[in-house]
Parts: structure tokens; C-alpha cells; sequence
């Protein structure tokens, strides 16, 4: 019976013509919510199978800002584990300040990384880090006052 079924639908032009729907049908697209703030909901994706850096990096980390769209782009290794990766997005320290087009920036050591690269970080981008910005103020009033 089920070899003269199969025969019959495929020599059928009405059953070729109007196939049964195999997936559920399409419905509207739910919009993700808008952040509250920059820099609170990230993406993140890997670049890898680069050509190898002097460093030995052979991929980059980029991760992009929902609300702004600005990327930082963090070059990597591609068999980096989980733990050396977080320690990628982390804070060693704040180690200067200046202010550029009005702006301050502060001038952020990253854990894992040399101090000489360091980066310049708009203050909207730590909105996340709020005590290392104060441990930072904190220390530069204790060097005024011993300096005097």
C-alpha cells in the first residue's frame, strides 16, 4: 500500500504543486530590548585562523557595543582557553587621566596585557567599574597630599 501511495503522489501534479509545510510558518521578529546605558550589553565574536603576530596572536576578540555600535577589537590566541579569555575584558588597573574634545578618558591597564599597552577609554565606557575610578581619584589625592 505504501509503495502505490508514494507512486501515486509522485506522479500526482496537484500533490508536486502543494507540498505540506515541514516547518512552523514564519511570524513577526521580536525586537531586543534597547540597553540602558553603553557598554552594559555587549556581542562578542572570534576572528581566527589569522596570520600569527610577532606576539604569537592568531585571532581577535571583537566586541561590539549594542546601543553605539563601537567595536574593540583585542587580538588573542585561538586555543586561549575560558579563563585566559575573561582575563581579557578585565581591569588590572586605572593608571592615568586626560581629557580629549572635552571628554575625560582614563588610561586603563588591562590584566594580561604589558603596561605599555594600556589603553585610552572614554568614562562612559566604565560605567561597569565605578570603584576601580574611585580607588584611582583616591590614590591621586594621597600622592598630592604626600607631595606637599
Amino acid at each position: 500500500m505504501s509503495k502505490y501511495i508514494q507512486r501515486y503522489v509522485n506522479t500526482c501534479e496537484l500533490c508536486q504543486r502543494n507540498k505540506a509545510r515541514q516547518t512552523k510558518p514564519p511570524r513577526l521578529l521580536q525586537s531586543l530590548e534597547i540597553p540602558e546605558g553603553r557598554w552594559i550589553d555587549v556581542t562578542m565574536d572570534f576572528m581566527v585562523a589569522l596570520p600569527k603576530t610577532a606576539a604569537g596572536k592568531d585571532a581577535i576578540m571583537v566586541i561590539v557595543d549594542r546601543l553605539t555600535k563601537r567595536a574593540k577589537f583585542i587580538a588573542t590566541n585561538t586555543a586561549a582557553t575560558a579563563e585566559e579569555t575573561a582575563a581579557l575584558l578585565l581591569v588590572r588597573e586605572v593608571i592615568g587621566h586626560r581629557r580629549r574634545k572635552k571628554k575625560l578618558q582614563y588610561r586603563i591597564w588591562w590584566l594580561g596585557e604589558p603596561r605599555e599597552d594600556a589603553t585610552w577609554e572614554p568614562v562612559e565606557n566604565l560605567n561597569q567599574i565605578p570603584g576601580l575610578i574611585d580607588n584611582y581619584w583616591d590614590s591621586k589625592k594621597k600622592q598630592s597630599a604626600a607631595s606637599k
